[in-house]
C-alpha cells in the first residue's frame, strides 16, 4: 500500500513538474521543431517585434504553472490576435494608404485572462485543448498566422467568414490541419492562384466556404480537392476560375459525398463549361448557380441526379429545351427564369410529385403548362405552392400563382426622359460613399474626392479632375445601385451613362440585368440586379476623357438627356452619342482649366456655374420640335467644335507647335476683330 502511495506521489511531482516548464522554453521548441519546419518561420523569435516573439511575451506573464498543451494553445490564439488587429497587409496598403487600420469590433477576455477558453469566439474540449475559433465579421485586418497550425490535432470549426482585410497568401498552416471539419474563409482576401495546394491537408474536411475572396485568377486544382473525401458541402461562388489548362470535371468529382455546391456570380475565363460538370456528383442535393455563365443548356443528364432535391440556375445564359429526364429526379425546388430556353414544357414534368416551387419566366418557352403540371398544384390536392411563368401570347398558363415581373423575380430600372431630380436639385452624379481609385492615395470616396487629384479612369490610366458638375455632400438622393458578377456595385443616377460591352455609354436607365459592363481591368461584369436605392452626397467628377472608374465600373462624367446612346430629333436616331456632345460642349471649360482659370463657383443645389445654364438651356431645347433642335444645335455644335479642335492639337502635338498655331489663330481672330471696328469708324 505504501508503495502505491510513492507511485502516486511520484506521478504527481512529475506531473507538476512538467506543468512548471517556463512558457518560453515551450514556445521555442514548438517554433523551432522539424515537424513544423516547413510551415512557421522558425526564425521569428529572434525578431523583438514579431507577432511571435510579442506572443511568446503573453504566455509568459499569463501562463506560468500551466501545462504545455494550455501553453501551446495560449500562445497560438495570441499569435491570431497580435497577428491580426489593426495591422497591416498588401491589401489595406493598396486600398488604405497612410490609414489608421481598424482593431477587431470584439475581444472579450481575449490574452488578458489565462482561461483561454473564456475568450469570446473560442471553444474547448475537456482537456482544453482549442476546438473551435469563431471570429466571423469581427474586422480582423493583418495576415492569418501560420502557427494555427499548432492547434492541427484538435481544431476542428474555423469560422472567418466576412473579414474582408484578413490576409493569406501561403496558407502552409493547412497542411496539418488534420482534425478540421469546418471552414469558412469567404468574404475574406485569402489570396492564391485558384484553389490553393496546400488544402489538400484538410483531409477530415466536411464543409468548406471559399467564396468571394482571392482564391481567384486561376483553376480549380484538381490535387487541392481529391484527398477531401468527406466534403458535403463547398461553396465556390463569387470568384473567377481559369479553365485553360484543366478540366474542371475533374476537380469537381473528387468527392462521392458531395451534397450541396454553391457556384454563384463566378467567372469562367476563357471557356465557359457546361453543367454537365456537376451530373457526375451523385449524392448532389443541392446546387445554386445563380448569375454564373454556362455553355449550352440544361443536359439530359441531369436525370442522373436522383437525390437532387433543389436546383437554381437563373441568369446563367441557358439555351436549348427543357430536359424530360428531369422527371427522373425528386426535384422539389427549381429556377430557372432569366434565361433564353425555348420550346414547350415537358409533360413528363407532371411525374415531380414533390415539387413546390417552379419559376421558368423571362425565358423564351412556347405552348401551355400541360395538365400534368397543373394537376401537382395545391388546389388541386398537390405540394406546388408557386409556380411562375411568362403568361403571354405565346405560351398559357392557366395554372400560374405568378406571371412574369409579378413573380418578383425580374426586377429592371425604370426608363426616364432624363436625369432625376432629388435633393433639391438636379442629380446627375454618384453618391457620396462610391469609391474610386487615386494615385498615390489608394481608394477614396467621392465626398474625399478632389480637385487635381490622379484619378482612375480605365485600365492603368490616371487622369486629374479638373472640376465638379454636381458637388453637394449633404442633398439626400434617389439612384440606382446595379450590382454585378463579379461582385461590384455602383450607385448612380438613372441618366448618368454607363459603359457597356463594346465601348458604348448609356445611361443608367436602360440597363438590364445580364446586360455586360465594362471593368477597371478590361474585362467584363454581368449585372446581377438593379434596385433603387436612397444614398447621401451627389457628386459629378469631370475628367479629360470624360470618364472615370466608380467601384471598379467604367462610367462616364456626364448624363444622356433621353433614354438612349444617340440623340433622337424627331423620332430620328442619329448619329451622334450624348457622351461626344458632352464632352464636346465641355473643351470650352477645359481650355479655360488649361490657361489657369481654376476657379471652381456653385449653386444653392451643389451644381457648377458651368453646367447650371448649359443644362437647363439643353434641356429646354429638346423639349421643342425638331426643327427648333436642329436650327439651335448646328451653330453650337460648330462652336464648341472648333474649341474641342484646339483642345485636341494641344493635347496631341508638340507643345510648341501647338502653341504656335493657337497664337495664330488668335491673331486672326483680333485682326478680325480689329476690322470690324475700323470699318465701323469709316
Amino acid at each position: 500500500m505504501q508503495l502505491i502511495k510513492l507511485l502516486i506521489l511520484l506521478i504527481t511531482t512529475s506531473t507538476f513538474v512538467v506543468s512548471q516548464r517556463n512558457p518560453e522554453d515551450v514556445i521555442f521548441e514548438l517554433q523551432t521543431s522539424s515537424e513544423y519546419r516547413n510551415v512557421v518561420d522558425r526564425n521569428a523569435l529572434s525578431d523583438r517585434n514579431s507577432y511571435q516573439t510579442r506572443a511568446q511575451r503573453n504566455a509568459n506573464a499569463y501562463m506560468q504553472g500551466k501545462t504545455e498543451d494550455q501553453i501551446r494553445n495560449y500562445y497560438v490564439l495570441s499569435c491570431i490576435y497580435i497577428a491580426t488587429n489593426g495591422v497591416s497587409n498588401p491589401r489595406t496598403e493598396n486600398d488604405m494608404p497612410g490609414q489608421r487600420i481598424p482593431r477587431w469590433t470584439r475581444s472579450d477576455q481575449w490574452i488578458i485572462n489565462p482561461d483561454y477558453c473564456r475568450w469570446r469566439g473560442v471553444k474547448c474540449d475537456r482537456n482544453d485543448n482549442v476546438r473551435e475559433i469563431d471570429l466571423h465579421s469581427n474586422n480582423l485586418h493583418g495576415s492569418w498566422p501560420n502557427e494555427v497550425a499548432l492547434l492541427g490535432d484538435s481544431l476542428e470549426l474555423l469560422e472567418l467568414f466576412d473579414n474582408y482585410y484578413l490576409y493569406s497568401i501561403e496558407p502552409k498552416w493547412m497542411l496539418k490541419m488534420s482534425e478540421l471539419q469546418f471552414l469558412y474563409f469567404g468574404t475574406t482576401s485569402f489570396e492564391a492562384r485558384g484553389a490553393s495546394p496546400y488544402l489538400k491537408g484538410c483531409t477530415e474536411l466536411r464543409e468548406l466556404d471559399m467564396s468571394n475572396c482571392y482564391w481567384s485568377n486561376g483553376p480549380l486544382l484538381q490535387e487541392a480537392f481529391q484527398p477531401l473525401t468527406e466534403l458535403y458541402y463547398l461553396d465556390i461562388g463569387d470568384n473567377k476560375y481559369d479553365t485553360s489548362s484543366y478540366s474542371l470535371p475533374n476537380a469537381l468529382r473528387f468527392s462521392q459525398s458531395l451534397e450541396n455546391l454553391y457556384m454563384d456570380n463566378v467567372l469562367w475565363s476563357p471557356s465557359r463549361p457546361t453543367l454537365d460538370i456537376i451530373t457526375s456528383i451523385p449524392l448532389l442535393y443541392e446546387t445554386w448557380n445563380d448569375y454564373t455563365q454556362f455553355s449550352g443548356g440544361l443536359p439530359t443528364t441531369l436525370g442522373r441526379l436522383r437525390q437532387l432535391r433543389s436546383f437554381s440556375c437563373a441568369y446563367c445564359g441557358l439555351t436549348g429545351s427543357l430536359p424530360s429526364q428531369l422527371s427522373n429526379t425528386n426535384i422539389d425546388r427549381l429556377w430557372l427564369f432569366g434565361n433564353r430556353l425555348s420550346g414547350r414544357i415537358p409533360s413528363s414534368w407532371g411525374n415531380l410529385d414533390d415539387l413546390k416551387y417552379l419559376y421558368l419566366e423571362s425565358n423564351q418557352l412556347s405552348g401551355s403548362a400541360p395538365s400534368s403540371l397543373c394537376s401537382l398544384s395545391e388546389n388541386q390536392g398537390g405540394d406546388l405552392a408557386e409556380l411562375g411563368m411568362d403568361c403571354h401570347s405565346t405560351i398559357g398558363c392557366s395554372c400560374c400563382t405568378c406571371c412574369g415581373a409579378a413573380c418578383g423575380n425580374i426586377i429592371t430600372g425604370s426608363p426616364t426622359s432624363g436625369p432625376p431630380s432629388g435633393g433639391g436639385g438636379m442629380a446627375f452624379c454618384f453618391s457620396g460613399d462610391s469609391l474610386v481609385t487615386v494615385k498615390n492615395k489608394g481608394l477614396v470616396t467621392m465626398s474625399d474626392l478632389l480637385l487635381g487629384d490622379n484619378v482612375m479612369v480605365s485600365n492603368n490610366k490616371y487622369e486629374p479632375v479638373y472640376s465638379f458638375g454636381h458637388k453637394n455632400p449633404d442633398t439626400s438622393v434617389s439612384y440606382l445601385q446595379i450590382g454585378t458578377v463579379p461582385g461590384h456595385s455602383l450607385v448612380l443616377s438613372e441618366g448618368h451613362m454607363i459603359t457597356v460591352d463594346g465601348g458604348g455609354k448609356v445611361p443608367a436607365s436602360t440597363i438590364k440585368e445580364g446586360d455586360m459592363l465594362l471593368t477597371a481591368t478590361d474585362e467584363l461584369a454581368v449585372v446581377k440586379y438593379i434596385r433603387g436605392v436612397e444614398r447621401k452626397g451627389a457628386f459629378a467628377p469631370f475628367t479629360t476623357s470624360g470618364t472615370i472608374v466608380v467601384n471598379d465600373i467604367v462610367a462616364s462624367n456626364y448624363i444622356a438627356y433621353q433614354s438612349s446612346e444617340n440623340l433622337h430629333i424627331g423620332g430620328i436616331d442619329t448619329t451622334l452619342s450624348f457622351q461626344w456632345l458632352a464632352h464636346t460642349f465641355n473643351s470650352m471649360h477645359r481650355l479655360m482649366v488649361m490657361g489657369g482659370s481654376t476657379n471652381e463657383t456653385y449653386t444653392t443645389d451643389g451644381v457648377s456655374v458651368w453646367v447650371d445654364i448649359p443644362h437647363k438651356l439643353f434641356s429646354w431645347v429638346l423639349q421643342q420640335n425638331s426643327i427648333i433642335v436642329a436650327i439651335s444645335l448646328i451653330p453650337a455644335i460648330a462652336i464648341f467644335g472648333i474649341s474641342s479642335f484646339i483642345e485636341t492639337l494641344i493635347l496631341n502635338t508638340d507643345s510648341r507647335l501647338s502653341f504656335s498655331l493657337v497664337l495664330c489663330l488668335l491673331f486672326v481672330v483680333r485682326r478680325a476683330v480689329f476690322a470690324t471696328k475700323k470699318t465701323k469708324v469709316l
